[in-house]
């Protein structure tokens, strides 16, 4: 959904991510650092009830556009 704003990655500030298997903390984390080579924004990893088609994770978040594009 960034892409369609014109956003990237690099714009998020903050992301709040849903998952309902704190134990896959690790599998998220090596995905997330793959997409953030640099600072990563504030985050939060929370447990959930179980995500919509048995998914893993929901990640929601805030951007904000610069400049420096």
């Amino acid at each position: 959904m960034l892409a369609v704003a014109g956003m990237r990655w690099s714009d998020l500030v903050w992301v709040q991510v849903f998952s309902p298997d704190l134990t896959l903390w690790d599998r998220f984390n090596a995905e997330y650092v793959e997409h953030f080579p640099g600072d990563f924004p504030a985050r939060a990893f929370l447990e959930s009830a179980p995500l919509l088609r048995n998914g893993r994770f929901e990640m929601m978040g805030i951007s904000v556009k610069t400049n420096n594009h």
